[in-house]
């Protein structure tokens, strides 16, 4: 509980203290380790993470946090050599296959991604769930052709499921087959609702000209999250599309788009000097060569995902700075029982996501929306010279 509330130094006590009263408690090993990992302490994550392995070296948890610990820290070769060895010993192990694939994948082995996946479904050719799993990253890593026989020829000997379905829905579409691709999302939600799968039906019937259908999958979205914040985003799609007023009442550019400056942290003489410095220490924490697999980012490199969790003080005057232009952000915002963004206005909030981004030569995000959080912000610590002659 103290973890989930972000009181790691809290966790951490209780973690030793268990440790204490029994050195060989796996699970306080492990998630002592997870609860360093969070708050960024990764040579404690790493010492828990062995220690844990040593008690159970069958744990795929445990196995995949040393991994990530282990690219984290930079050390990939180590992480991919740990996750091969695993996968070869457990097939039927799907998140140690992912989590191989996307550090193999941000370190520029794109060739060797899903090879495990393939190798696990030669020795297990009767487990849908890895077929599955590698119909999808051959979709994330654009291989549709391969993806779209795949996927049929797994839905011929498994039979109809959402997942399958779903998932060579997404790659019929990619290869330009929408009307396939729409009968395939269609019968993959008759079997089960998934808001996620919905949207991508949402979008295909946006782009065909199905404005009614698109309008009746929204609604069923809302009946399952009120606060879909992709469903809303094609919600308002929808409104542009219909020429109606009410996506000027949800978006509101003019409210609800604002641009700040940081204030100067304590200790800095100006802030062009805390930039100076926390420019340096965040491009410390970027190891990868590629873009994560399964992000909008495009030539670029993305640290673990809780930046501010970071001990380091640099980051958490960075964090305080940010915190003071939400705060105000909030400030200005009216509360409106109506409307599914401003009827979530509350002084108290918390960072759900924050992480550094590096782009590289014509590095860009592709449109996107973040599903987990009720604010999004991108903070420009360093940008380059912007060609100012009209090009």
């Amino acid at each position: 509980l103290e973890r989930e509330r972000y009181n790691f130094f809290a966790a951490e006590e209780l973690y030793v203290r268990a440790i204490k009263e029994n050195e060989s408690y796996f699970n306080a090993w492990l998630n002592r380790a997870i609860n360093a990992r969070m708050n960024a302490d990764l040579l404690l994550a790493k010492t828990c993470l062995v220690t844990a392995i040593k008690i159970n070296n069958q744990n795929e948890t445990a196995v995949i946090n040393l991994a990530l610990v282990e690219s984290q820290i930079g050390d990939n070769q180590s992480a991919v050599s740990l996750l091969r060895k695993f996968v070869e010993d457990h097939p039927n192990a799907i998140d140690a296959h992912t989590t191989l694939d996307k550090i193999l994948w941000e370190n520029s082995e794109s060739d060797s991604v899903a090879s495990s996946l393939r190798d696990a479904l030669d020795k297990l050719p009767n487990s849908p769930e890895i077929a599955h799993a590698y119909v999808e990253q051959l979709i994330w890593t654009n291989r549709m052709d391969e993806a779209v026989s795949i996927s049929e020829r797994a839905l011929k000997q498994f039979g109809p499921s959402a997942k399958l379905l779903a998932s060579s829905a997404k790659a019929v579409a990619m290869i330009g087959d929408s009307n396939s691709a729409i009968d395939k999302f269609q019968n993959s939600l008759s079997l089960k609702h998934e808001n996620a799968v919905a949207n991508d039906l949402i979008q295909l019937l946006i782009l065909s000209g199905d404005l009614s259908k698109a309008q009746d999958v929204i609604n069923r979205n809302f009946e399952q999250s009120a606060y879909c914040q992709l469903s809303w985003a094609m919600q308002g799609l929808l409104w542009r599309e219909l020429r109606d007023e009410r996506y000027d009442w949800l978006h509101q550019y003019e409210n609800l788009v604002k641009s700040y400056y940081l204030e100067t942290p304590d200790g800095y003489s100006s802030l062009d000097e805390f930039i100076s410095v926390i420019t340096e220490l965040l491009l410390s924490f970027h190891h990868a060569k590629s873009a994560p697999l399964e992000q909008t980012l495009i030539n670029g490199s993305q640290t673990a995902p809780k930046l501010f969790h970071r001990s380091n003080p640099e980051v958490q005057k960075l964090k305080i700075a940010c915190e003071a232009q939400v705060a105000d952000f909030i400030s200005t915002l009216p509360y409106d029982q109506s409307h599914p963004f401003l009827r979530r206005k509350s002084q108290q909030f918390e960072f759900s996501g924050s992480w550094s981004v590096r782009l590289f030569d014509q590095g860009y995000h592709v449109n996107h929306v973040h599903p987990a959080g009720w604010i999004s912000s991108s903070l420009y610590i360093s940008l380059p010279e912007l060609n100012t002659r009209g090009n």
